[in-house]
């Protein structure tokens, strides 16, 4: 393997996924994004992690006289990371009420955009991130993409972790397409949480000094003052209903109650602890009564405390759709240990899935066999049968 293997980004977004896969050993060969290009301006902002490096919008390779013609940034690559919209599949999409409703959700042809990687690139190993419940919600459609992967020659491995296990700040439960040419070998990892939230707070403060030195979200200016009354680990909308009894409520027209606060907006995390995940509700300082600050949210969701978002206020959009950095890091490692071993994949047709949110202690490996021609059902590693999905 060469001493500095090349890495190769796709919508990445807020770019945490390539300050991670850089800290894990890889050089950035450059990011294929949108043609606007989504995430251009904030690689920018940041040259001390990426260093001017080449950015292609869409599309990213031009097919003519039966040639492939691609930017050199694309030539030898040893790892494509991606980072697909996952809106399609979130359980915040307002629409995720309706059954298979990603399948209406023009975003999907991203993930097809990446997947035709394999054949224009031809990494070592190819991985993209999106939130677990693609898994449930869209099992046909990982395995036609895994199909798609073993024609061309690569084994799959679907992978379920959570970023509070590679010491992060808060509990970022994801889910990992990974398609290698050679046996996939995980990288160590802790199998307890090692981090809490004031953590992450603590160390926004050293670097950026005392709040006043912060961008302040004013987000909650008519409940302000309940902010003392917000329990941890409970929200806004808790304490406004200890406020204001039932019998008080006026009901809008929709069935909503008027002027009540959204059910997941302004939580307090408890301080001794990882917080929930960061997906774009504001939250609250565990201890003080104040919304968190834009140089919080990002130490929280595990960026530097020097990285840059285009403005303040957009920081917490941008930490609740970016990979965390730290997951990045321990990815990429996991693929330098998958290309030094160099294992050969014994069962093209297998799919392992691999569950560990729980822990490295509780994870368990299923594999089921997705070869057209037979209908062998395989068992996990605990010995129960799992039929294909």
């Amino acid at each position: 393997m060469k001493k500095k293997p090349r890495a190769l980004g796709a919508y990445i977004y807020a770019g945490g996924f390539g300050v991670g896969v850089k800290s894990g050993g890889f050089e950035l060969a450059g990011h294929l994004e949108d043609p606007k290009p989504y995430g251009e301006e904030v690689i920018r902002m940041n040259d001390n992690y990426f260093g001017g490096m080449e950015i292609v919008p869409f599309p990213w390779y031009e097919e003519a006289n039966d040639a492939v013609y691609v930017d050199p940034c694309m030539q030898d690559i040893d790892f494509i990371y991606a980072n697909p919209p996952c809106a399609p599949f979130s359980q915040n999409n307002q629409n995720s009420h309706r059954e298979e409703n990603w399948k209406l959700d023009e975003r999907v042809s991203c993930i097809h955009n990446v997947m035709s990687l394999l054949e224009v690139v031809d990494p070592h190993v190819l991985a993209f991130e999106s939130v677990s419940h693609i898994y449930s919600k869209a099992g046909p459609f990982l395995e036609e993409l895994a199909q798609y992967a073993q024609e061309r020659g690569y084994q799959v491995t679907f992978f379920i972790h959570n970023t509070m296990y590679h010491g992060s700040h808060q509990s970022r439960k994801r889910f990992f397409f990974i398609a290698s040419k050679t046996n996939f070998k995980l990288a160590p990892y802790d199998s307890e949480p090692t981090k809490t939230v004031m953590d992450a707070v603590a160390d926004a403060a050293a670097w950026h000094g005392g709040v006043n030195n912060h961008f302040r979200f004013n987000l909650a200016q008519k409940n302000k003052h309940l902010f003392k009354d917000v329990e941890p680990g409970k929200s806004l909308r808790h304490a406004w209903e200890k406020n204001n009894p039932e019998s008080t409520w006026e009901y809008k027209e929709n069935g909503h109650v008027k002027g009540r606060p959204s059910y997941a907006g302004h939580r307090r995390p408890k301080k001794d602890t990882v917080t929930s995940a960061i997906v774009g509700y504001p939250m609250l300082h565990p201890t003080q009564h104040r919304e968190l600050t834009s140089e919080e949210y990002c130490r929280i969701a595990d960026f530097p405390v020097d990285y840059n978002f285009p403005t303040a206020r957009s920081t917490l959009g941008y930490a609740a759709r970016g990979v965390s950095p730290i997951m990045g890091e321990w990815l990429a490692k996991s693929v330098i240990l998958t290309m030094r071993a160099a294992e050969e994949v014994e069962e093209l047709y297998d799919v392992r899935v691999i569950s560990g949110y729980f822990g490295k202690d509780r994870e368990t490996t299923e594999v089921f066999n997705l070869d057209p021609n037979e209908e062998e059902v395989y068992e996990t590693d605990q010995h129960e049968s799992v039929p294909p999905q």
